[in-house]
């Protein structure tokens, strides 16, 4: 398990990564995160679980942060690190009191932290990245707010135009389950379809100003320019740092909203 302070992140973790990137002792599937505040005091703490730090710690990786956010094992960072068209991303921990909770993703430009992600923006960023199987979504509908489980996430990337001007469509089709809906009768396909059309609108507007951030940010952590080198031709790597900023990015949403029964 490898743990960076932000500060200690904002001067850049490539020569720190080094080691560990030679090492034969350290297998590839090794955790890595951020830590807001000394990743020192987190280790060396007691809490309340009775558990010792570092388990505590790889256990709320391996289980609970796997399910709002991508991997960041150690291959995972060092792919991003290396290859083209991609900037890394880490889980953020925060050490309060007696727990250490999960509070969002921190983003990287080359290896420097930059900026990050709150807790809620990870479970959209994860739905960008990759396929998924797991988080939770609240939805503001008709003055209530409705908890969906996500069933099964899948993104689409499309590159239309040429490669000087390219446009790019980010196709997302997510299924989700009723989690929790109180105050509602969604008793009929009607109310159920309105209801899909909401969480679709919310996850398209949240979706489009986060890859709007990452462009003003210039920080590609979806891995949009690996994934236009694989589309065009002779790409050019050259002159892709000056096209990403200025690519049009569209999102569009599917949804399908399942197990409704619990409501009626």
């Amino acid at each position: 398990m490898y743990l960076f302070s932000k500060e200690l992140a904002k001067h850049g973790i490539r020569k720190i990564m080094d080691p560990a990137e030679r090492s034969p002792q350290l297998g590839r599937d090794l955790q890595v995160a951020l830590v807001d505040g000394s990743a020192e005091k987190m280790l060396v703490s007691s809490y309340r679980n009775g558990e010792m730090p570092s388990s505590y710690i790889m256990d709320l990786l391996e289980k609970n942060v796997k399910t709002l956010a991508p991997s960041t094992e150690l291959h995972n960072l060092m792919n991003q690190l290396d290859g083209f068209g991609q900037d890394p991303f880490l889980p953020i921990l925060e050490q309060t009191e007696e727990h250490i909770r999960f509070t969002g993703l921190a983003i990287f430009k080359d290896d420097q932290y930059i900026d990050e992600l709150s807790f809620r923006e990870s479970y959209l960023f994860r739905v960008l990245f990759e396929r998924s199987t797991r988080g939770y979504y609240e939805v503001s509908y008709k003055g209530h707010y409705v908890a969906l489980m996500n069933v099964a996430s899948k993104p689409d990337y499309q590159f239309n135009g040429p490669q000087e001007r390219p446009r790019l469509t980010i196709q997302l089709s997510v299924e989700g389950r009723l989690s929790d809906a109180a105050g509602l009768h969604l008793d009929n396909h009607g109310e159920i379809k309105e209801l899909e059309q909401a969480w679709a609108r919310e996850i398209k507007k949240k979706t489009e100003r986060l890859t709007k951030h990452f462009q003003e940010l210039g920080a590609d952590p979806l891995a949009i320019g690996s994934k236009a080198r694989s589309h065009y031709r002779s790409f050019n790597e050259a002159k892709w740092e000056g096209t990403y900023p200025t690519i049009p990015i569209e999102v569009r949403v599917d949804t399908t909203i399942q197990n409704t029964g619990l409501t009626r």
